[in-house]
């Protein structure tokens, strides 16, 4: 199994155990962390002593432009979150946007 680029970061030490212990338990599959940053990595390798972590950069970060049109469709593409990390609601974020956009006098989707 592996686990994208993250960004790890705790403010809660026994979170931070709880989940490192329930990573390294994960015997019947091969876990690959990947990590983002240099800080993140070390908190998965000494912090959370985490067999098999790969500090890569995050693909948005070295993807370079992007071929698309030149005659995009809309101004904005709303994409919010609707993990159990997510801040607001899709509605919510839906909401803002189009708000935004309408006093602006741009298209969104």
């Amino acid at each position: 199994m592996l686990q994208l680029p993250q960004s790890v970061f705790y403010t809660n030490q026994t979170v931070l155990q709880q989940e490192a212990h329930a990573l390294r338990s994960l015997r019947h599959v091969r876990f690959v962390l990947t990590t983002r940053a240099e800080a993140s990595y070390k908190i998965a390798t000494e912090g959370m002593q985490l067999p098999n972590v790969m500090a890569i950069p995050d693909i948005a970060c070295s993807a370079g432009p992007f071929l698309g049109s030149d005659h995009p469709l809309y101004d904005i593409v709303l994409m919010p979150r609707s993990d159990r990390e997510a801040r607001m609601t899709p509605h919510m974020a839906a909401d803002i946007v189009h708000r935004a956009a309408q006093a602006a006098g741009l298209t969104y989707k």
